[in-house]
């Protein structure tokens, strides 16, 4: 049996070529086998050891509570470089903060999720960063999601980094960062309501208004049970409801269409 095989240059553009390396991704359909053949990276470009140590630098003064003195300039005298080399590598202390979070999960999820799974932001988003996954969506059927992997992964991160997050959520200088955070992983959960739909049709403001409300559920639960209990984060969802976000998402879509069906289906009769 032949198969055409046809090169999508759409999908390397989701991806930064460094340490380059084929891909086959390979998607059913009725009575086609498609094989995308790409060229992509699974991990973004290592961070450099500056940026490195800017990282450990802050994250350490964070962590010791002393939140006055944590200004450029002690940054900068702790990581031996000058004021100038800091602002080339970030703007202000508020993009040092979302480039540590994006850049970590990030790589946790480019180890442990399949490329096909991640997820990047649209390269013209103004959250920034579009070269380095923050999400990844795992279909496990044509209108359902998994989304404990992800879960499992934030949950650990956060853990490993608790007393450094406890700090930055609860600090009023740093208070931005739940912000960019929720509005973040809306992006996210409006693409998983895209992709429950498969197809059916919602107004777009119930579309937004789904994605806000579930990422505000499951993400904020996370930095609320970090700042507010003693709860380990890795296992703060139950194994056998490790799914809770995706199904119940699924749940309250598929529950709607078939209200519709049944007012119908009630009128024809």
């Amino acid at each position: 049996m032949e198969y055409e095989v046809e090169y999508d240059e759409s999908i390397k553009s989701r991806f930064q070529l460094v340490n380059i390396h084929p891909v086959v991704l390979v998607t059913h359909s009725e009575n086609w086998l498609v094989l995308e053949v790409c060229l992509v990276a699974p991990i973004f470009k290592k961070q450099n050891k500056t940026r490195e140590e800017i990282v450990r630098v802050f994250k350490d003064l964070v962590i010791q509570g002393h939140h006055e003195k944590i200004t450029v300039q002690t940054i900068s005298e702790l990581s031996n470089i000058s004021r100038k080399t800091f602002y080339y590598h970030f703007p202000d202390k508020t993009k040092l903060i979302r480039w540590i979070f994006r850049y970590e999960l990030g790589s946790a999820l480019a180890e442990q999720c399949s490329v096909s799974d991640l997820i990047f932001l649209p390269g013209d988003s103004r959250l920034e960063y579009p070269e380095i996954p923050y999400y990844a969506r795992t279909p496990i059927g044509v209108r359902s999601l998994d989304g404990s992997r992800f879960f499992r992964i934030l949950g650990s991160y956060l853990q490993d980094n608790r007393e450094y997050y406890r700090q930055v959520v609860s600090n009023r200088s740093f208070s931005n960062f739940i912000r960019y955070i929720t509005a973040l992983y809306q992006q996210a959960f409006i693409g998983d309501v895209r992709f429950v739909l498969g197809g059916r049709m919602l107004p777009q403001e119930s579309i937004s208004q789904l994605g806000r409300y579930f990422s505000n559920a499951a993400i904020v639960n996370y930095f609320d049970a970090l700042i507010h209990s003693n709860s380990d984060l890795r296992c703060l969802i139950p194994e056998d409801f490790s799914n809770i976000n995706h199904e119940s998402l699924s749940g309250i879509i598929d529950g709607h269409f078939a209200k519709s069906v049944n007012k119908f289906s009630f009128f024809e009769s």
